[in-house]
């Protein structure tokens, strides 16, 4: 696949999560942003990077998808800086701290990486989906769910708080919802569907249909989490 309809996908599947910012409003109610350094790891199409750079000191906009140079480019802030590299080897080449760093499906092997990039009071976010929402629910028709791994502690950090919250994702027909679901399958699982499974994808989204509209829920998890 190439970046132009990578790109394109990406649009396409950000589109309709969260657009009332469920999410950065969960975390402004627990953390300050204001004049803040803020690192956003795997960025993504900037669904966070954009709208903290309102409050935030400095955001850095860490991803490894080169699709997504242009998409930044084109979007410029003053205080936003895209970084097209792995949190292994941005950890590894920066002396940078960050006052605020926010990752998503955080393991305790990555944990170290971040922690690199930490200072005494960096408090770190992680954000990940709880399985079983209606969109999940969806998605488990087509591919396998993750294989469920057992938390292990970090001695060197301390759950500090832990919230959870359920985002909307509003669509204004079948069609787009469609269109969401089939890029995501190919986006994250590389997944096309058969004539069969668009069938049963037909059938599913049929059952959510209120006055054409669609509205699917997904779970997110949000850890805060200090250094010790």
């Amino acid at each position: 696949m190439n970046d132009k309809k990578r790109l394109k996908l990406l649009k396409i599947e950000s589109k309709y999560y969260d657009i009332q910012r469920k999410e950065l409003k969960a975390i402004e109610k627990q953390v300050d942003l204001s004049d803040k350094d803020i690192l956003d790891v795997g960025a993504g199409i900037g669904r966070l990077s954009f709208p903290l750079c309102q409050t935030a000191k400095s955001v850095v906009a860490l991803d490894t998808d080169k699709a997504l140079i242009k998409h930044y480019k084109e979007k410029k802030k003053d205080n936003l800086i895209f970084i097209n590299e792995s949190i292994q080897d941005y950890a590894n080449r920066t002396s940078r701290k960050f006052d605020i760093i926010i990752a998503a499906w955080c393991s305790n092997e990555f944990l170290k990486h971040l922690k690199k990039l930490s200072h005494k009071k960096t408090i770190i976010i992680i954000l990940s989906q709880a399985p079983n929402s209606e969109y999940d629910k969806i998605i488990r028709n087509f591919v396998p769910p993750p294989n469920p791994k057992k938390e292990s502690r970090e001695a060197s950090v301390k759950l500090w708080k832990k919230i959870n919250i359920n985002i909307n994702l509003n669509f204004p027909n079948k069609k787009e919802a469609k269109n969401v679901i089939l890029s995501d399958l190919i986006l994250w699982w590389g997944k096309k569907l058969t004539e069969e499974e668009l069938k049963i994808l037909d059938e599913k989204l049929e059952k959510f249909i209120t006055h054409r509209k669609i509205t699917l829920t997904e779970n997110t998890k949000i850890k805060f989490i200090k250094l010790r």
